[in-house]
């Protein structure tokens, strides 16, 4: 079950190619040249298969990406689809399922937006804003400013993991529009922004590592509290998931930072998160407990071979090994050897957070929802509440029956975050605003 990465890792079929997230028609070619109808449900966090003629039972599925593809796991069958996207709105390639390998196609849908997307016009002001950044490319940004009477204290949002746009978007919902949204109603101005390489922003989103997201994150936070109408010292960070880890780093090391909300944010390394988070999957998906167990322990082994390899290029060849050694088919392997190869992943498993939130002596926020599958409360919640301990201003939140991006959920899999209505919990927003107003100094 390798591998489901912080919400969400990226889904780039070629260098350049879209995010194929949305919603897929297709069809299964059988052996007797029958054809099985299909959909599949893409999000940058997971998917969901669906088989009309077969009850439509909902299939979860995990994703990998493969520095340049991209293979859909489907545990609970026994299969695995690793798409080309050949014309923009189509994707093709094998259906591996117990050593058969059969031919999907599938032809992209639509996804509805969520009916709480917040469209125009907007009480408030929106400026689009570029970002100078290191490499000499610009970043792509969007600036809420409530109106009235400035300066107003502002956040700086750090999307998750992944392809994401200044939006996040994901499975219909776009939750950092959601919540600037409801930030500037309140008073409260916020900066998001294109990751490089995605979007309108400049750079190559394959070669970035975690230090390059964080820098990237440090420019943008400069050029925030530069902006007309904002208070430079009531500024600070919003981080998601991944986000969480960039917005503890930068928080720890620059001074002008005044505060920092962390949303469903590892508190664990990167190699740590993964094995909770299989573990979780596993069990969300059917699994019995011995079965999860199993699969974590078999990711534990994999990450550890990784970890031990001194350059990407050497974690490729032992996760090559180590996956022969199992009877892997040939496909999973070469799918996982160009992930392990990826200077992002191998930055990532070796990230941990908990040095540099040790470190904060500013308020922090941290919420996250108990039923999150993808950075466990359970594995989470005990090391941060230990990292943020000798920081008096910090306050660490579990929302019950919230998912990784607190909406209020049923199961948490990643396959119901099309299916909820809501973007997110609107008391989560309302919690934030109303907490950064307690010291920010601004009514």
């Amino acid at each position: 079950m390798r591998r489901l990465l912080i919400a969400p890792l990226a889904l780039g079929l070629t260098a350049a190619a879209p995010w194929p997230d949305g919603n897929w028609q297709g069809q299964l070619t059988l052996p007797s040249g029958a054809s099985l109808p299909l959909t599949l449900d893409i999000a940058p966090g997971g998917a969901v298969l669906h088989s009309p003629a077969q009850g439509n039972a909902a299939i979860p599925a995990t994703i990998e990406d493969a520095h340049g593809a991209v293979i859909l796991r489907l545990p609970s069958i026994g299969a695995t689809f690793s798409p080309t996207e050949t014309a923009g709105d189509v994707l093709d390639g094998p259906f591996v399922q117990h050593g058969a390998t059969l031919k999907a196609h599938f032809e992209r849908g639509t996804v509805k937006a969520a009916a709480d997307t917040p469209t125009p016009p907007f009480p408030y002001e929106t400026r689009d804003l570029t970002i100078p950044a290191a490499g000499g490319i610009t970043l792509a940004a969007t600036l809420d400013l409530p109106r009235g009477a400035g300066p107003f204290p502002a956040v700086l949002l750090i999307a998750g993991s992944g392809r994401q746009t200044r939006d996040e978007a994901v499975a219909g919902h776009r939750p950092f529009l959601f919540l600037a949204d409801r930030l500037a109603r309140a008073g409260i101005a916020s900066l998001r922004y294109d990751k490089r390489g995605v979007g309108d922003s400049g750079g190559d989103h394959a070669t970035t590592t975690e230090a390059a997201l964080t820098a990237d994150a440090k420019a943008a936070f400069a050029t925030l509290r530069t902006q007309p109408g904002i208070a430079p010292g009531a500024v600070g960070l919003l981080g998601h998931s991944e986000g969480g880890i960039i917005a503890a780093e930068l928080g720890a090391a620059d001074g002008e930072v005044r505060f920092v909300v962390l949303l469903s944010s590892p508190a664990l390394s990167g190699a740590e998160t993964l094995v909770a988070q299989v573990h979780a999957l596993a069990l969300g998906a059917g699994a019995g407990p011995q079965a999860a167990d199993h699969a974590a322990a078999q990711e534990k082994r994999l990450l550890e071979a990784e970890l031990a390899a001194p350059t990407p290029a050497a974690a490729a060849d032992a996760v090559r090994s180590l996956l022969s050694a199992q009877g892997a088919p040939q496909a999973a392997i070469a799918t996982a050897t160009q992930t392990a190869a990826s200077p992002w992943f191998a930055s990532f498993l070796r990230s941990d957070p908990r040095p540099a939130l040790s470190k904060l002596r500013i308020p922090v926020l941290a919420i996250a929802g108990s039923r999150d599958v993808q950075v466990v409360p359970s594995a989470t919640l005990p090391a941060l509440r230990q990292a943020l301990a000798a920081d008096p201003q910090a306050r660490v939140v579990e929302r019950d029956g919230l998912n990784h991006l607190l909406q209020p959920a049923t199961t948490g899999m990643p396959s119901e975050y099309a299916q909820i209505g809501p973007t997110m919990d609107p008391a989560v927003p309302q919690m934030i605003a109303d907490w950064i107003k307690t010291f920010a100094n601004h009514p």
